[in-house]
Order: structure tokens, then C-alpha cells, then sequence
């Protein structure tokens, strides 16, 4: 649907706004597959809390779980949780965050579409939270998986984002030279998926770490 790729592509490229716009759109359409309304949601909320309407997010988010306890709707649930994680992540609450895309991990079935693609995500994402609470141990064990089930199946984007956290890890760790080069490497992927606002948030770490 074009809708859908609007929506992806102003995600992408930072327009937040407009991919709330093109998502919120979409699951207007009276008739959707499941797996696009699933992708739908999760675009509607992910620009939403970029955006800095958590409040809005939070109302979407507790409408959307209302309508996931359908043994038919486990993918969906599963997408709703690992966007709930963010909000937790940006509400300031680390731990509950956790626990929440450890609950995603529950929803997950090796029979859905790009599955170990959604198992990164969550890794990536424990990964980060793990970061922020200063816990490297955790942080690696997360980092680990994340890389084995990346290569099973991911895409550049994934790539980039994996070489990200990767990087902040690194410098976590006090290994400037190869945070570097994981940063670089992320820029790089992130131009070649056309994500250029992920672009020029990686240029403002590399600013960071080489002032």
C-alpha cells in the first residue's frame, strides 16, 4: 500500500508528523490484512513517542492491548509490548521496561513473518536498557543475541541499529577507535536504507565522541 510505504519513508527520514499522518491513515481502511495492521500500529506509535506524544501513545496503546487477547492476535500483542517498552523507556522506568519486552518474547513464534528480524528488536532493545542502567554484563549477553539472530535474518536498517548500540557499548566499555568504527559503519547502512534523520543522529554521537 502506499500509504503504508509514506509512512515508512517519512519515519525514516524524521518526519514524524507525516508518518503519524500515513499510519493513522491506513488503519482507517476498513479491510487490512493482519500483518499491515500489525506494521500500521507500530508505525503509529513508534512516531508518536518520537514525536514526544507519549500521552497520546499511551492512550493508543492501552486501546490497541484491549483488543489482543485472541489467541489469532499474538503478533499483534507482541508488537503493541515492545512499543509499551519504549514508552516505559522514555516514561524514566528502565527495570519495568524489561519486563515488558520479556513478556514480548512470550507472544513470539517462530511462524510469524521475519521472526528472528523481531527477536533482534527486542535484543537490541534489552541491550539499550541495559546501557542506560550501566549494566554491560547484561548488556553484552543482550548484544550477543541480538548479533546471532541479526544474521540469521536482517536487513541494512537492522544493521545500522545494531551497530549503534554496539558502538555505545563500546564506549561504555572505554574502546573509543573500534566505537568509531561501529559508529561509521551505522551511518553508512542508515544512508544506504535512506534513513538519513538516523543518519544525522549518528553524525551528532561522532561529533560527540571526537570533540
Amino acid at each position: 500500500m502506499q500509504k503504508m510505504e509514506d509512512g515508512r519513508l517519512a519515519f525514516l527520514n524524521g518526519s514524524f508528523s507525516d508518518a503519524v499522518e500515513s499510519y493513522t491513515d491506513v488503519l482507517q481502511t476498513q479491510v487490512l490484512s493482519e500483518p499491515i495492521r500489525v506494521n500500521a500500529i507500530r508505525g503509529q506509535l513508534d512516531a508518536l513517542l518520537e514525536l514526544g506524544q507519549a500521552d497520546r501513545a499511551r492512550e493508543l496503546l492501552q486501546q490497541y492491548l484491549e483488543k489482543t487477547d485472541r489467541p489469532d492476535r499474538r503478533e499483534r500483542k507482541a508488537a503493541i509490548l515492545h512499543v509499551y517498552a519504549k514508552y516505559l523507556e522514555l516514561s524514566g522506568e528502565p527495570k519495568a521496561a524489561v519486563k515488558v519486552l520479556r513478556e514480548e518474547l512470550s507472544y513470539l513464534s517462530s511462524q510469524y513473518e521475519r521472526y528472528y528480524m523481531r527477536l533482534t528488536e527486542n535484543y537490541l532493545q534489552q541491550a539499550r536498557l541495559f546501557l542506560d542502567m550501566c549494566e554491560l554484563s547484561e548488556a553484552r549477553i543482550y548484544l550477543d543475541l541480538a548479533s546471532y539472530c541479526m544474521n540469521t535474518d536482517g536487513d541494512d536498517l537492522l544493521k545500522a541499529c545494531y551497530y549503534y548500540v554496539e558502538a555505545r557499548y563500546l564506549l561504555a566499555s572505554r574502546e573509543k577507535e573500534e566505537a568509531l568504527q561501529y559508529l561509521f559503519s551505522a551511518r553508512e547502512l542508515f544512508l544506504l536504507s535512506g534513513a538519513r534523520w538516523w543518519a544525522e543522529k549518528t553524525d551528532e554521537s561522532l561529533a560527540q565522541i571526537t570533540e
